[in-house]
């Protein structure tokens, strides 16, 4: 919510509530997504891929996006 790339609680709770879960429901979601149990939830950037899940597929590298 507040762009720090780290989801709290209260932040979660919040944003589960408009999309019309239970406050429960919310906080099951959030157990879930608190892998590490630190209270948090981080939003930390990822790699690209660089493989494909199989070998059927070529795999072709990402280009620059253009605005």
């Amino acid at each position: 919510q507040d762009g720090d790339g780290v989801l709290t609680l209260q932040e979660v709770v919040e944003g589960a509530t408009i999309l019309g879960l239970s406050e429960a429901e919310a906080l099951e979601f959030f157990k879930k997504l608190d892998v590490d149990k630190s209270g948090t939830v981080d939003i930390d950037y990822r790699d690209v891929h660089k493989h494909t899940l199989s070998n059927d597929v070529q795999y072709f590298p990402p280009k620059a996006r253009v605005y």
